[in-house]
């Protein structure tokens, strides 16, 4: 757990990564899917992963691996790190852009029962912070860009306040909308639609005001685009999520199911191996994909991510040194669902 930002006293969660512990989701309601295309899931946990970091600043895994890309820190603590320094005595905020644009921001509290005037944190019962991009402009924040052809909305609630620290024990955060990635050259390489996507944070555990672990929950849709969405797209995979899990700075544990859009159900997911990092880099640890006819184990190392998919009774292995060669892999893949 890496980034937190001020505001008004009280805390953000900017981001978060690691942890140890698994949080388990309940199994009737997710049936299993049946994988007749083995392409089409093989690398599908490595995209989800860049998903969910385009959002948190989770570690990448396809980033991390040897040879890989540079990790971005994610599109939620650039824009709360931009919050943290504007004058936030108003209730509507103007967060700057890096391209001269900006978004808008509502910030409102509630205060416990019984309490009118909060004396101290503890008076709070909650903070909600929702972002807008309401002008229908781009806003390039780093090395993302969020889309102004589309309604941009990111919800952040903070709640369950220490009163000497000000420090919240369960942060929200939800996100609609399309944000795209730039890369080194200034072109977009990813694209990432949100549907509702919702990440939430509980038991969160602070050493000075930084967080140390905590319980999170990953629900929601989004679909990733490999390349610049509408048009030069290369691939496109259509995810729902529910994975809960616990993380700290160094390890990861999650359980839960992922879905991809083009499957009849859904692919049971665990880390089988806690995820080991070192800053942005993930250096050890396993997870498996279970489908009602085979498995898909993902291992990774400092050489790289090993893929082993067994399939209706057949086994066979990947690996992947790099982010470009995982790229590589998806491209011509179409995983979105039935209409």
């Amino acid at each position: 757990m890496k980034k937190v930002v001020a505001l008004g006293g009280i805390v953000l969660l900017a981001s978060c990564g690691g942890g140890s512990g698994t949080s388990s989701v309940s199994e009737e309601t997710y049936k299993l899917a049946t994988v007749s295309q083995a392409q089409e899931v093989e690398t599908s946990p490595v995209v989800a992963t860049d998903a969910v970091t385009s959002i948190t600043g989770i570690s990448s895994s396809s980033s991390s691996t040897k040879g890989g890309g540079v990790s971005s820190k994610g599109i939620a603590p650039t824009i709360l790190e931009k919050i943290g320094r504007v004058d936030t005595t108003r209730d509507l905020i103007s967060i700057p852009c890096d391209n001269g644009n900006s978004l808008e921001a509502y910030v409102v509290y509630d205060t416990v029962d019984g309490v009118s005037q909060p004396q101290s944190c503890s008076d709070i019962k909650d903070i909600t912070i929702t972002i807008y991009n309401i002008k229908g402009e781009d806003c390039q924040l780093g090395d993302y860009v969020i889309d102004g052809n589309q309604r941009f909305t990111m919800r952040v609630t903070l709640s369950n306040f220490s009163d000497d620290t000000c420090l919240e024990k369960n942060a929200s955060m939800m996100v609609e909308g399309l944000v795209k990635h730039l890369d080194a050259n200034g072109t977009v390489d990813e694209a990432y639609l949100y549907n509702n996507l919702s990440l939430a944070f509980f038991n969160i555990n602070w050493v000075n005001d930084e967080i140390s672990n905590a319980d999170y929950k990953l629900t929601g849709g989004l679909s990733y685009f490999l390349g610049d969405y509408p048009v030069n797209t290369d691939a496109e995979l259509e995810y729902q999520f529910a994975i809960a899990g616990r993380g700290n700075e160094t390890t990861d544990t999650f359980s839960g199911y992922i879905k991809l859009g083009c499957l009849d159900g859904w692919l049971k997911v665990q880390t089988t191996k806690p995820l080991e990092y070192s800053g942005d880099e993930i250096l050890d640890g396993e997870v498996t994909l279970w489908a009602q006819n085979g498995d898909i184990v993902i291992s990774y190392s400092p050489n790289g991510v090993d893929v082993t998919q067994t399939l209706n009774g057949q086994t066979e292995t990947y690996h992947y040194n790099s982010a470009e060669e995982i790229k590589e892999n998806l491209k011509g893949i179409v995983c979105t669902a039935e209409e």
